[in-house]
């Protein structure tokens, strides 16, 4: 991911790196990770007008413990809480591994990367 700036009200531009470790530092936190497992984490939040939207986003910056930088999430939903954001974050995963599973175990993960004519049992147009 690139790096995400900032305008603030006096239009002066900055990093979302910079505006989460100097202005709004994060406050730790304990998440449930994938439906079960939870973790302390550093949550912060804003809703920031992004420069490259030129919108307003609602921009999550989340530290995992044992980490030094930040993730961010940027959501175009302004009326959702923090939590909840973050909540279907690490409930998405669950469909990103699945997916991923599936298309190994179907063996769409090998064939995918073949050309047409390199299929087994594919026949030719």
């Amino acid at each position: 991911m690139g790096i995400i700036y900032l305008r603030n009200y006096r239009g002066r531009i900055r990093s979302v790196e910079s505006y989460f470790n100097s202005i709004n530092k994060g406050i730790d936190q304990i998440i449930r990770v994938r439906g079960g497992k939870e973790i302390k984490v550093t949550v912060s939040s804003a809703r920031l007008k992004v420069s490259s939207h030129s919108k307003k986003r609602f921009v999550i910056a989340l530290k995992y413990d044992g980490e030094n930088d930040y993730r961010y999430l940027v959501a175009t939903d302004l009326t959702w809480r923090t939590q909840d954001i973050i909540q279907a974050y690490t409930l998405r995963w669950l469909i990103e591994v699945f997916f991923e599973d599936w298309k190994l175990y179907e063996g769409w993960g090998r064939q995918a990367a073949m050309l047409p004519h390199e299929i087994p049992g594919l026949l030719s147009p």
